[in-house]
């Protein structure tokens, strides 16, 4: 199901979306369903609670943040058009220990689930080798490979050409010919990929038998195909924003009040946050990462004319900053708004090790000659903060 208002095009070999008609700021360009999503694995391991099939997040602001502080924190703020003791289901569904927002989520989960069981013990161990190899914050995930897997053998064929259309070099030749590897890919993580994929391998061996495994396994599940795979998942992954929490920090943060009522609400949520860091560590406000077919032809400008927004579960929506006329091309960031604030040299350092590109948008150019320089209206790089990595288990949740 996607409502569009944008187009595919191919210009110098390169996908892009083009606005197919004037759209004006905070117009709805796109909204699309995923070809596959999950959930991260840190978040599950620390026991966020969203649907298996579209990351609706099923516990409410006041209960994630009384699990978080460990009870530390009295009621969150309460405002006419906002409750934190809200939640968007009435009642959780579970199918085999796994939790969905309705009915209708569980059957669509249904094939992955029944064929996730068969090597269930495999999968458990998969998890917990991708946590040593991936402290928190993720940006993928190894059930998303392996529900990439799954699809790519026994989902549709729509789903499957869908899959390969996406972008999946694991490499990217700069203007001076360096080769540079996805972060992913880097020597330092080589032996660990290594395990994870032996350890794939046993998992889809397990799976039931299908004219396509063959075929798969000579394509994704060698060394080569390995790295391809994970560079598919990472390049094109976008988070799905659909933490209860973060949602309610958003209604504040939108929410009509006076000088002195913003000054509280924005004290309460620092508060908050620093209790949370001091009891279980960041906090993990993106749920999961899924793959789209059209968002993933969107281009990336450090000044982009569009960004991604979620409405509470996996549909994502792009949604216009500004005019954007009929025919001209539509950029969002794939970097977070703190990033983008950051220096020349620091972002394209995170797109040539998340993304292999080099962005060459309008504000790389004029900043090129000024490369270490921040952006002069926000010299505060305190939002990064939430991007240092933990390492302990106990305190990463």
């Amino acid at each position: 199901r996607n409502t569009m208002a944008v187009e595919e095009r191919i210009v110098d070999g390169y996908r892009s979306l083009r606005a197919t008609q004037e759209v004006q700021e905070g117009d709805v360009l796109l909204k699309e369903l995923p070809i596959v999503n999950a959930q991260f694995s840190w978040n599950r391991f620390c026991k966020y609670q969203a649907c298996q099939h579209c990351l609706m997040s099923l516990e409410s602001a006041q209960a994630m943040a009384d699990r978080l502080t460990n009870h530390a924190v009295t009621a969150l703020p309460t405002l006419p058009t906002i409750d934190p003791t809200r939640t968007r289901v009435d009642e959780i569904v579970k199918i085999d220990s796994l939790p969905y927002c309705c009915p209708s989520c569980a059957d669509k989960d249904g094939q992955y689930r029944q064929l996730h069981a068969t090597a269930l013990d495999v999968a458990t161990a998969l998890e917990l080798a991708w946590r040593e190899v991936h402290p928190p914050p993720e940006t993928t995930s190894i059930e998303l490979v392996l529900r990439v897997l799954v699809l790519l053998t026994y989902g549709s064929e729509s789903q499957q050409v869908a899959l390969r259309k996406l972008c999946h070099a694991s490499t990217w030749v700069d203007a001076t010919g360096s080769v540079h590897h996805h972060r992913l890919l880097q020597d330092e993580f080589r032996e660990q990929l290594a395990q994870l994929r032996h350890m794939v391998q046993t998992w889809y061996g397990e799976l039931p038998d299908h004219p396509s495994k063959k075929v798969v396994e000579d394509e994704w599940l060698t060394e080569a195909g390995w790295e391809q795979l994970w560079a598919l998942v990472a390049t094109n992954g976008a988070g799905i924003g659909t933490s209860a929490l973060a949602e309610y920090d958003e209604a504040l943060t939108a929410a009509d009040v006076d000088e002195e009522g913003r000054q509280e609400l924005d004290q309460f949520m620092d508060m908050l946050y620093e209790k949370m860091d001091e009891e279980v560590g960041p906090f993990l406000n993106v749920e999961g990462s899924g793959l789209y077919a059209l968002h993933s032809a969107c281009n990336h400008s450090c000044q982009p004319n569009a960004e991604v927004r979620f409405q509470g579960n996996h549909e994502l929506h792009i949604v216009a900053l500004s005019t954007i006329a009929q025919g001209e091309e539509v950029f969002i960031s794939y970097l977070e708004e703190g990033l983008l604030r950051e220096s020349y040299n620091t972002r394209q350092a995170v797109l040539q090790s998340d993304y292999l590109f080099a962005c060459a948008c309008p504000k790389c150019q004029r900043q090129e000659a000024t490369p270490d320089d921040c952006d002069a209206d926000d010299e505060d790089s305190d939002d990064n903060d939430d991007n240092d990595n933990n390492d302990d288990e106990e305190d990463a949740c």
